[in-house]
């Protein structure tokens, strides 16, 4: 599998972008009061969450980044949180020891970005997501 070649979608000025090109302002850390000057030592994993942009799900979506801040506070993790689905590559991914997906369904990412998952899975990364009524397509 080539992770490398040339994503489908257009860029902002209509070129097209690599899957490796992460706009880093797109990813934002979610404060959980975990960290080097809290606890004197890193945390023990990083997670990355990208997050549906439907508007449905918006109410959810927002919930959620206080209960992770929590989760990883407990738990002593770093986690990331975005709504751009353009964060999952293989570069990007290489990063982090956990992926989530939330309300982002397999059939909103492209061919690129599910190779990158299931590259990230099959290295023996951890993948949560959550489940879909997949009767309805």
């Amino acid at each position: 599998m080539n992770c490398g070649r040339w994503s489908n979608r257009l860029g902002k000025h209509g070129k097209r972008s690599q899957p490796g090109e992460v706009k880093q302002k797109s990813i934002r850390e979610i404060p959980s009061g975990f960290g080097a000057a809290k606890m004197n030592k890193p945390p023990l994993f990083k997670c990355l969450v990208v997050a549906s942009k439907a508007k449905d799900h918006l109410p959810m979506i927002a919930s959620a980044e206080p209960f992770f801040a929590q989760l990883a506070a407990e738990n002593h993790f770093a986690v990331d949180f975005t709504d751009d689905a353009g964060t999952i590559n293989e570069e990007n991914l290489g990063r982090y020891q956990v992926f989530v997906m939330l309300h982002l369904a397999p059939f909103d990412m492209s061919s690129p970005q599910q190779e990158a998952l299931q590259i990230f899975i099959e290295s023996g990364r951890g993948w949560v997501t959550r489940p879909f009524a997949y009767s309805s397509l």
